[in-house]
């Protein structure tokens, strides 16, 4: 809602600003000012932002605007494309642009110039050259009955629908939707690829192919060979296994254990009591054992033996020490414990390979013969220091040495393969409960590896890079169809709307004859449609085409029209901002009540409206508009609905309205005040040349109310003016000046020659003074009227 017009430097209205004693505008506001004074200045402001362009006469000019929400508007404003402002005016203007034939600014006087025939609203010719050029871009659809080629947007829409059938035929031709579903039947008929109850279709194949394997330097990966593929084909064989019990039993510290202690057995040393050789202490041990029961003579030469020399050699030759002994018997030991020295694979692993996976078995038994290797070393080892034991025990009084260096420890080696074994064993019970899953990644490979070679052998990638190619073709073509489709629907939208226009102007028109009926009581003025010339009116007058309208008429027949475009598609629902400028014609007072009417029923009671705006040069109007719906003028003065008092002197000023006028409804107190001011000028040069032909017509007015009441007989208004004035001298000059001002019909002379201000001036004093003198309870009550006293005047 606009508060008011901050700056106005536009028309007649020079550097104005708003004054802070002005009240701001409201919902309802009612400007009265004299013609000229700037009343239509102010509505071609705002008409300025309903036509998007400046008056064509005040391209410079400038102005601000307060809204209610502290926005401002300017004239830099004007092409802004403004949501929520709508702006409905009736001025000039508007009759100028949608009713041009009423008004004729080049004729003589401004008369009014009638045409044979007019378009309410924007003219039919225009809108149907409009519409026959967008018919031809438009254009045909193709019929072959009627033989009719297609053209314009349509041609365009078939040759774009046609280039889409055959990419698509294209498509078609190269899809390989039917390989691919015949594959995946295959896939999932193959329990090595799928696992038997699931699905496998295009969809998952595709799946396969784009999310998987991806693009075509990608196909070797997942092509694998065929010892591969009997891998995972094995694996997905196993069933599940039980648990492997076993547990490594080998001490890997034996062996230096038993090196160190043979080492001991060997390298002790018996000292013998005879040194004799070896071999002949055996052959007489031997020969001791076999002459001890018979020892008289020797049983070899026969010679005689004596139990002397039996008794010496078994003191000297067999040697019966302790330690002797003892060392025999550790010998003897450890030659009968040997075999439990030695690693027994049997006793070592006790599983076979049947317990394992397929993949794991060559492990298992790869492990258990290099075990087995290392068990043998271990044992062959064992078997040299045997050796040395037997040796000991043949000779035990000879000192023997055990190398070491030469014999070589094989325990770390069958430890490391026991435990291998050993995780082996536990990587198979695991795999146990990861079978399920690694048979799946078998079945995956070997599917990929399938597709793989399948989308390899019909080139999957290369066509389908074709088919999208394609497709992008297509896409471009459908956009640019989609964009033909809302071209047609746009031209078609457009040209319907403004078909609809004319039949939109021709509902206007009917409103508006409406209007002159049910308001005027006009049937002898009318819009009538002019056949086959559809959106065409002529004005009739009692059936006839109509000459020479009054300027009355003219006024009334351009705000029926006004307001019935207030109810167009444009308007309607939008709550506008509507300025109504002088709706009522100076020279027809006929029609004020009617206009009000109108005014009140249409506009006012409806209240779909934002702002209201009515100014008005005539004061019988301005009394019935304090009578409108909305009008207050009850409560404080803040509460009152603003009026607002246009004046020109040098330049045009928006006054608050005074109070006289305000609150009394009758033109006389308003020409009395005039005349009043008139009279009071100090010097005739404050007398303006507005001012200067105003009060002429003021004052003769103003007589032939006040006559008319004080004399209310059948005496020329000459014999009035004599009876008033007292004589006939001022009766004559007054009667004198103020028709030569107000008419020049009949004293044309008068328009060549210089103004005399003094003149109308002398006329006024005259006027007041005499009201003054003769009637002075009357010259009271009009000062009281308009807000004076009668204390001091100077007149």
């Amino acid at each position: 809602m606009i508060n008011k017009f901050s700056k106005i430097n536009y028309g007649s209205y020079q550097n104005f600003e708003w004054s802070d004693s002005l009240p701001e505008f409201k919902t309802l506001n009612i400007l009265y000012g004299r013609n000229y004074a700037g009343k239509t200045t102010l509505s071609r402001i705002l008409r300025s932002f309903e036509a998007k362009e400046p008056h064509h006469n005040y391209p410079n000019a400038t102005f601000e605007i307060k809204f209610e929400n502290n926005n401002t508007l300017n004239e830099s404003n004007i092409k802004d494309e403004h949501k929520d402002l709508c702006i409905r005016v009736y001025n000039k203007d508007f009759v100028r642009e949608n009713l041009s034939f009423l008004i004729n600014d080049d004729a003589q006087g401004a008369n009014i110039k009638a045409f044979s025939s007019i378009v309410v609203g924007k003219i039919n010719i225009d809108i149907q050259t409009e519409i026959e050029k967008l018919k031809q871009q438009l254009g045909n659809q193709k019929d072959e009955e009627q033989n009719i080629e297609a053209s314009g947007f349509y041609k365009e829409l078939q040759d774009l629908e046609n280039n889409k059938k055959e990419i698509e035929r294209q498509i078609k031709d190269k899809n390989q939707d039917e390989q691919l579903r015949e594959k995946a039947k295959s896939i999932k008929a193959n329990p090595n690829f799928i696992k038997q109850g699931r699905n496998y279709d295009i969809t998952i194949i595709k799946k396969d192919i784009n999310e998987t394997i991806k693009d075509e330097n990608n196909i070797a990966q997942h092509i694998i060979s065929q010892q591969k593929q009997d891998e995972y084909r094995n694996i997905i064989k196993d069933e599940p296994k039980n648990p492997i019990n076993f547990k490594v039993l080998f001490n890997q510290n034996n062996f230096s254990q038993i090196v160190s202690g043979a080492k001991i057995l060997i390298e002790k040393e018996i000292i013998a009591k005879e040194v004799i050789e070896n071999d002949l202490r055996k052959w007489l041990e031997k020969g001791l054992e076999l002459h001890q029961h018979d020892s008289e003579k020797c049983k070899f030469c026969e010679s005689p033996l004596s139990k002397e020399r039996i008794k010496w050699l078994i003191e000297h030759i067999k040697d019966d020490s302790s330690d002797k002994i003892d060392l025999e018997n550790k010998l003897q030991d450890w030659l009968n414990n040997f075999e439990s020295y030695k690693a027994l694979d049997s006793n070592v692993v006790p599983i076979k390979d049947d317990v394992f996976y397929v993949q794991n078995k060559d492990k298992f038994n790869n492990l258990k013969e290099n075990l087995a290797n290392n068990i043998k070393c271990y044992n062959d080892e064992l078997d040299k220091i045997k050796k040395s034991i037997l040796s000991k025990q043949d000779n035990i009084f000879e000192n023997l040495q055990l190398d070491t260096n030469s014999i070589k420890d094989y325990s770390q080696e069958i430890q490391k393969d026991l435990q291998s074994i050993q995780s082996l064993c536990n990587e198979n019970d695991e795999k146990t409960k990861t079978l399920g899953e690694e048979q799946n990644k078998a079945r995956e490979c070997l599917r990929l590896n399938g597709v793989a070679n399948f989308i390899k052998d019909i080139k999957y990638f290369e066509t389908q890079a074709e088919i999208e190619k394609l497709k992008q073709s297509f896409n471009k073509y459908d956009e640019n169809e989609k964009i033909v489709k809302s071209n047609i629907q746009k031209t078609k939208n457009e040209i319907e709307k403004l078909e609809n226009s004319l039949s939109d102007e021709k509902a206007g028109a009917d409103k508006a004859n409406e209007y002159l009926k049910n308001f005027f009581g006009y049937n002898q003025l009318e819009f009538k449609s002019i056949p086959d010339r559809n959106g065409e009116f002529e004005i009739h007058r009692a059936g006839k085409p109509a000459k020479n309208l009054s300027e009355g008429e003219c006024s009334l027949l351009a705000f029926c029209y006004f307001v019935a475009k207030l109810q167009d598609k444009d308007t309607e629902g939008k709550k506008p901002i509507i300025w109504i400028d002088d709706p009522i014609s100076s020279l027809d007072n006929n029609h004020i009540f009617f206009v009000f009417s109108l005014i009140d029923s249409e506009i006012a009671k409806s209240k779909n409206y934002t702002q209201l705006f009515i100014s008005t040069h005539n004061l019988e109007f301005l009394k019935y508009l304090k009578s409108l719906t909305g009008f207050e003028l009850r409560g404080s003065e803040t509460q009152w609905t603003p009026m607002f008092l246009i004046e020109k002197q040098h330049s045009s000023e928006i006054k608050k309205m005074p109070l006289h006028i305000r609150k009394y409804i009758t033109e006389y107190n308003y020409l009395f005040e005039k005349i009043l001011e008139c009279a009071k000028f100090q010097t005739p040069n404050d007398i303006t040349v507005d001012i200067y032909y105003g009060v002429a017509n003021h004052i003769r007015k103003f007589l032939d109310y006040y006559l008319f009441f004080k004399y209310p007989n059948n005496e020329s208004l000459m014999r009035k003016y004599e009876y008033f004035f007292g004589d006939y001298q001022k009766a004559s000059f007054v009667n004198r000046i103020i028709n030569e001002l107000s008419h020049l019909e009949e004293t044309t002379i008068r328009a060549t020659v210089p103004l005399d201000l003094q003149e109308i001036q002398r006329v006024a004093q005259c006027v007041i003074k005499t009201i003054k003198a003769k009637d002075k309870e009357q010259f009271n009550a009009l000062l009281e009227s308009i807000g004076k006293s009668g204390g001091k005047d100077n007149v």
